[in-house]
């Protein structure tokens, strides 16, 4: 394969996970925000294990669909040699969303106004998505000819993602507020 069709396939791989992300971010605004009350009435210990729900369920409506048309077009256009690969980039878009996911939750689903959006906030997560895609892509590029590795290097980055998944089932109030963790400290 030449570097020019790797570069296309990693692209389409590595770009799809954009539409996940950007509807992770918008997770917390909606123009009812005021029905958030409900999220306080039952005895919850922690809202991770709310969080971990919309993470979830953002994940079956927005990357399990775009996963499988790219491995459903990826066989058929490449042939089964591609699985790695496929199974290495969406591994890695996995592992990439669940820390997006955990970096942008600081707030409950549905439970900010949209006008509440700043304009900072929007530029650091912006550049989050844009820097840590090539930082996946770039190494998987190298690895693209090498399937044993690439099928080592999955089993890693869904074993992370599950991980990252797991971790925010623990996150306690203090972190919703802002009062724990590194966002906390660095003041975002």
């Amino acid at each position: 394969m030449t570097g020019r069709t790797k570069f296309t396939i990693l692209s389409a791989i590595y770009l799809s996970s954009l539409v996940y992300m950007s509807a992770v971010f918008q997770l917390p605004y909606y123009s009812n925000f005021k029905a958030a009350w409900i999220y306080y009435a039952p005895p919850l210990s922690r809202p991770g294990a709310l969080l971990q729900g919309a993470v979830k369920a953002c994940l079956l409506k927005f990357f399990i669909p775009v996963a499988l048309i790219l491995v459903i077009l990826g066989v058929s256009i490449f042939g089964i040699m591609l699985l790695p690969n496929l199974l290495f980039g969406l591994g890695n878009i996995f592992l990439a969303s669940t820390l997006y996911s955990w970096l942008v939750m600081n707030k409950l689903p549905f439970s900010v106004s949209p006008k509440m959006a700043t304009a900072g906030q929007t530029t650091y997560r912006t550049m989050f998505m844009i820097i840590i895609l090539p930082l996946f892509g770039a190494p998987h590029y190298f690895l693209f000819d090498f399937p044993w590795v690439l099928c080592i290097g999955s089993l890693f980055t869904i074993g992370g993602g599950l991980m990252v998944l797991n971790y925010l089932k623990w996150i306690g109030w203090g972190y919703m507020s802002g009062e724990e963790g590194w966002l906390y400290e660095m003041n975002i």
